[in-house]
């Protein structure tokens, strides 16, 4: 191998750290992650403006990529919902017990449906048109979606656990809050 060929090597593999690392810290994210076993509908999900600037959450899909948006038609009817730069918007069920205060916050009941395992995808939109999404539960739900087969899968709580989803170094974690 020559000095060439190396050279394009290393340079192909820096590139793909930095595209890596630049999907991971900018967009939508869902980042931190409450699914009750044992009261559905006190269910919540986190999803966390990590740009400089608004972004609008367009979609967001339990089960599959595409099952039908769980937003309200009212949501959907006006484009999506915006999430302010650097903000966080908290998707809680019915029966929450969310303390979170100063937050942008929906009800969505669907949400209570998350029961045995599966996956929960949302896209939004800015210049590039993002999307996210997390593996939960009975990893089996999952494991033939090749987008999401090397993903961690978030544990549904039987305890009040709840799960934060960060990105270090270009890896994907979760642990206990």
């Amino acid at each position: 191998m020559n000095k060439l060929q190396m050279l394009a090597i290393v340079f192909c593999v820096l590139l793909g750290e930095l595209l890596l690392a630049q999907s991971d810290s900018k967009g939508l994210v869902i980042n931190e992650i409450f699914l009750n076993a044992k009261e559905r509908n006190n269910s919540w999900v986190v999803i966390f403006n990590q740009n400089e600037k608004e972004l609008t959450l367009k979609t967001m899909r339990y089960l599959h990529v595409k099952t039908i948006n769980m937003l309200p038609d009212s949501i959907q009817e006006i484009g999506g919902l915006t999430i302010p730069a650097n903000s966080s918007l908290i998707v809680m069920g019915s029966g929450s017990k969310w303390k979170g205060e100063n937050q942008k916050s929906i009800v969505l009941p669907v949400i209570e449906k998350f029961s045995t395992g599966g996956m929960l995808a949302i896209t939004y939109e800015d210049e590039y048109k993002g999307i996210d999404a997390i593996r939960y539960g009975d990893a089996s739900k999952t494991e033939k979606i090749k987008e999401l087969k090397d993903k961690p899968v978030i544990k549904i709580s039987n305890n009040n656990e709840v799960y934060l989803r960060e990105f270090l170094n270009g890896k994907e974690v979760i642990t206990l809050k």
